[in-house]
């Protein structure tokens, strides 16, 4: 087959695959006639939770300003949170979260008016951009903490309010750090944000330990070589729910490590419940990345806060 045949048969498996996950109304059933449905789906089998979750979130939005009840679908394409052998089994949003508005997949399936969304998620959503508005931040925030924060399964923020009670008492102040992996910092993706240097981070952090009078250090993150200079910085005083820390070699990046030694709805949970505990600390510190937009969205607020703004790789 010539280089030309081949061009055109991809061209048209492209179009027809748009085509097949095209936004478009379907009537699979009878019930609920007074309503209509919509399925919020996207196809990215390398995009992590809170990257799912900022984009979902954009969705709700969207079915909010039109009338429209959500049903978050993670079953019926791959994705970072389920096997192989998951998918189109079990919907990977039911295991962390309540729907939105109560109903689900299977409601769906006997609904009269149901829109399936776009396999591509809408363009504004919850990123970087609303470092730099306010308004914009309030808002997300106020979605988030409704269809984020408050749909977490109770077990798990049971397992939050235990944690922040057993290790920082009624009064201990936590200044949180949220810290991308060296994996991040040393590829550069080009147009994401830049994320700090660690010695940086552990500089800054000393600093607002004392300042704000801050008696404990919380770390998200997954990176050992990170784990392993916090620690060193703070002796006694560092703190995270993640039990997993991983090496990440050269090349790969920490999710290829990490979904090989911990399955990913407990390497997921963990993540989760840690980045609750981010939103519920005194004070944060953190690069830009989908972590640091997660706690941003579920918070009831920081007495201070630092997002390191630092542009994005090219």
């Amino acid at each position: 087959m010539s280089l030309k045949d081949t061009i055109k048969r991809t061209s048209l498996f492209k179009a027809l695959n748009e085509y097949r996950w095209r936004e478009h109304m379907t009537h699979p059933g009878s019930k609920y006639p007074d309503k209509t449905f919509y399925v919020i789906r996207r196809h990215d089998m390398y995009a992590g939770l809170f990257s799912f979750v900022a984009t979902n979130i954009a969705s709700i939005k969207l079915c909010l300003d039109n009338g429209y009840v959500p049903v978050i679908d993670m079953k019926s394409s791959r994705n970072s949170l389920l096997l192989p052998g998951e998918v189109g089994k079990i919907n990977a949003w039911d295991r962390l979260y309540d729907q939105p508005f109560g109903f689900d997949l299977d409601d769906v399936k006997m609904a009269r008016n149901v829109i399936l969304g776009s396999i591509h998620p809408p363009e504004n959503f919850p990123d970087y951009r609303m470092l730099e508005d306010e308004d914009e931040l309030k808002m997300w925030n106020e979605l988030g903490r409704k269809y984020v924060r408050d749909c977490m399964k109770a077990e798990d923020i049971q397992k939050t309010d235990d944690y922040m009670k057993e290790n920082f008492g009624v009064d201990g102040r936590v200044l949180a750090v949220v810290a991308r992996g060296t994996d991040y910092i040393s590829k550069k993706p080009w147009n994401h944000p830049i994320q700090p240097d660690v010695k940086t981070m552990i500089e800054d952090a000393k600093k607002l330990m004392e300042e704000k009078e801050c008696d404990y250090l919380y770390l998200a993150t997954e990176d050992n070589a990170i784990w392993d200079m916090f620690e060193e910085a703070f002796p006694g005083k560092l703190y995270s729910y993640q039990k997993q820390h991983y090496d990440v070699p050269d090349g790969k990046y920490i999710a290829d490590v990490a979904n090989d030694i911990q399955a990913p709805l407990e390497r997921n949970r963990e993540y989760l419940i840690s980045i609750l505990i981010v939103s519920k600390c005194n004070c944060l510190l953190a690069g830009a990345s989908g972590g640091t937009y997660g706690a941003l969205l579920m918070t009831d607020g920081y007495e201070y806060k630092n997002i390191y703004n630092l542009g994005r790789y090219k």
